[in-house]
């Protein structure tokens, strides 16, 4: 089902390096190769976390991706990111090693510093 459910998106998703990020300005996704993860469930978990950022992009949310590290509007789409992450993962019956919580916890601290 997670398969379908990248797939169906329509995300130009590509792989290779040793990141995952989702790029704005090319309006991509870039992740490792599937086998750089030790397990499957951490592959999906961070397609789906970038495939939630791919969905700022003006054409669909348009969510604003200005943000720089360490900012707010930064910490404020990590944690979209990461919550739509989680919940995708929990409807999909996603298990594994996730470390949604504390991802979702360091991102709120930081929006609270802010």
């Amino acid at each position: 089902m997670a398969e379908r459910v990248v797939t169906d998106a329509g995300a130009d998703i590509r792989h290779g390096g040793s990141k995952a990020f989702y790029q704005p300005s090319g309006d991509y996704i870039q992740l490792p190769p599937r086998a750089a993860f030790a397990h499957l469930a951490g592959y999906y978990a961070t397609t789906l976390h970038e495939l939630v950022h791919w969905t700022a992009h003006p054409s669909r949310l348009s969510r604003s991706l200005s943000g720089r590290f360490g900012d707010d509007a930064y910490a404020v789409e990590e944690l979209i990111a990461e919550l739509g992450s989680a919940f995708l993962c929990a409807h999909l019956r996603i298990d594994g090693q996730l470390q949604h919580a504390s991802y979702i916890g360091n991102w709120l601290a930081c929006a609270a510093l802010g």
